[in-house]
């Protein structure tokens, strides 16, 4: 992304006009950038706090990212997979 810090990241993604659609993907992309990376980073949670905080759209694709998630451990994932979801998610419940 290039960004140096949340906020930083949160104005270049409005500069950029994206459309509705276009939009709801920042939040599948966080999520998959999450579970690819090696270890946790708060940078994206944070990122996605921000856009939920001055966004309502973000908030309730982000809210259907989640319960895609949870579903998501009803079958069998290893315990690090696990453990970054619900870091993520935790970020958002607490």
């Amino acid at each position: 992304m290039g960004a140096e810090n949340p906020t930083n990241a949160m104005k270049r993604l409005e500069k950029i006009n994206l459309k509705p659609k276009q939009e709801r993907e920042v939040v599948r992309i966080l999520f998959k950038v999450l579970m690819k990376s090696k270890y946790y980073n708060p940078f994206f949670s944070y990122l996605l706090q921000k856009l939920c905080i001055f966004y309502r759209h973000y908030r309730f694709t982000t809210q259907i990212a989640i319960w895609n998630q949870i579903k998501a451990l009803n079958f069998h994932i290893n315990l690090k997979k696990m453990i970054k979801r619900m870091t993520f998610v935790r970020a958002f419940v607490i």
